[in-house]
């Protein structure tokens, strides 16, 4: 994210909300959440990351280099009026709004859509999922963490021998979160077309 050039008028969540919108026009949600799965799980194992080709591991690895740096730019929003919505009396997500969580695209599908990550409260306003992922960890540390993932899931060794105090359920969860609310923001954010970038 940092190594985008972009005049000087446009401004840091602007271009962070950009990010979002590349980053799902090339992964769905479903996509990306089973990319983090495979490269977690081909990391902590001895054996090679058989997922896709290498390539296609390395592209995705820039990608949410670039989601977790426009998580650090939207970190101090507390709220915006088109991605938060109010929670209902009973405190549940209406799920029989799905224009709340379902990018319309072709082949998008309710089930595959609906966030299992988040919190009934990052739900309803993810930028709370996206402060609470930028607290666990600077952004220097979440993108060492994701190059050592993974170097470790296209190595035949293991992340866990080189790092046992990682706690990889929460880096898995907080991940997903992050992923999850990203999509939320992209889903209920009212886009005018491309942003323009020098």
């Amino acid at each position: 994210m940092r190594n985008l050039q972009w005049d000087e008028e446009i401004d840091e969540h602007d271009l962070a909300y950009h990010q979002i919108h590349s980053f799902f026009d090339a992964f769905t949600l479903r996509v990306s959440l089973a990319y983090t799965e495979s490269i977690l799980q081909s990391a902590v194992r001895t054996e090679f990351w058989n997922y896709r080709a290498p390539a296609n591991l390395l592209h995705f690895r820039r990608e949410l280099g670039k989601l977790i740096g426009a998580g650090f730019f939207l970190q101090d929003v507390l709220e915006d009026e088109e991605a938060t919505r109010d929670i209902p009396e009973n405190g549940l997500p209406d799920l029989s709004k799905s224009e709340d969580f379902i990018r319309p695209s072709p082949g998008a599908s309710i089930w595959y859509s609906i966030p299992r990550n988040l919190s009934v409260s990052a739900y309803h306003n993810p930028f709370k999922a996206i402060r609470r992922f930028c607290q666990l960890r600077s952004e220097p540390e979440w993108m060492f963490t994701l190059d050592n993932l993974t170097e470790y899931a296209l190595a035949n060794t293991s992340y866990t021998e080189a790092f046992p105090e990682e706690d990889l359920f929460l880096i898995r969860k907080e991940l997903c979160c992050l992923i999850e609310a990203s999509h939320l923001i992209e889903v209920r954010k009212n886009w005018e077309g491309p942003l323009e970038l020098e």
